[in-house]
């Protein structure tokens, strides 16, 4: 074991019983603080793109670390597929259950100070979608 981790715990140890509980909860209130201020990446983020031209709408989910899903919609036209995504730096690739969707894609985060993103896939840009 490490010396600093031996003196850490009998430094520890020699707390008061009310000094260890102060120690455990800053400590935990630290931890709970620093996780809610990291970023979680794209888990629960929803992409949108509009064409108001050809009235054609499309929609991506990133459900899960790597699972999302695709909606696309365009006059009576609807179609919807899962997929899984690799993002690796700013670049983003799918692939979807069935064959249509974006296959890559350049995440882009908004340098006006927000937390906005888009995603351009070449031939569109799709903005965050915020509730």
């Amino acid at each position: 074991m490490n010396s600093n981790v031996k003196k850490l715990i009998e430094w520890f140890k020699s707390l008061s019983k009310k000094n260890k509980f102060f120690v455990i909860s800053g400590t935990l209130i630290l931890f709970g603080i620093l996780n809610s201020l990291g970023d979680k990446g794209l888990n629960g983020k929803s992409f949108i793109y509009m064409s108001g031209e050809s009235n054609v709408g499309a929609v991506i989910a990133f459900d899960s670390e790597k699972s999302c899903s695709f909606f696309i919609k365009g006059g009576a036209f609807k179609n919807t597929t899962l997929g899984t995504y690799k993002l690796e730096q700013d670049n983003i690739t799918f692939n979807w259950d069935k064959d249509f969707g974006p296959r890559s894609g350049k995440l882009i985060k908004s340098d006006d100070g927000k937390s906005n993103w888009k995603i351009d896939i070449g031939t569109a840009v799709y903005v965050e979608f915020k509730e």
